[in-house]
């Protein structure tokens, strides 16, 4: 009898070290990766948010296709140092809407952009929005890309950029 009663002690002892093991390891990997999500959050919060203006652009592209285009023909003309005439605001920063809207983009988070990631705790510092457009199959298929310029708080800067087609049919 006195030989099982010490073998009891030494499985308890070995099942303790085991789940002891265990929850260590467990602990270790739960406080590694509270670590790691607030940052995952914050950019999914700034990736969807370029989504939406990416969105947000395109619609407006598809609305007003025209504005669009004498918009941007305007721009690249002055950006090649053409004489244009100037007004102001530009008509690309016209199309883009008034300073307050979510197109133009801006050096301090307005009120919408604070509501749309999610109130005070906002990773965006700043964030531009550009156009390009690409005409392809001798002027039947036009190619435009939305890039979204995004700073965050940390200074780190994250760039997301949509390419959309479309076609035109000619009317006779």
């Amino acid at each position: 009898m006195m030989k099982r009663s010490g073998m009891a002690i030494v499985i308890v002892l070995v099942f303790t070290l085991a789940l002891l093991t265990l929850g260590s390891a467990y602990l270790k990997t739960v406080g590694h990766m509270a670590a790691v999500n607030p940052k995952s959050l914050q950019l999914m919060q700034v990736e969807y948010f370029a989504r939406g203006i990416m969105k947000i652009a395109l619609l407006k592209f598809k609305k007003f296709p025209a504005d669009f285009y004498h918009a941007y023909l305007q721009e690249v003309a002055r950006a090649k140092g053409k004489a244009v005439q100037t007004y102001a605001p530009s008509p690309i920063e016209s199309f883009k809407g008034p300073a307050d809207s979510i197109l133009q983009g801006t050096e301090t988070p307005n009120q919408m952009v604070t509501g749309m990631l999610g109130g005070s705790t906002t990773p965006v510092k700043s964030y531009t929005t550009e156009f390009r457009l690409t005409s392809q199959n001798q002027y039947n298929l036009d190619v435009l890309e939305i890039k979204v310029h995004i700073t965050l708080k940390d200074d780190r800067t994250v760039d997301y950029k949509g390419v959309y087609n479309a076609s035109r049919t000619r009317v006779l």
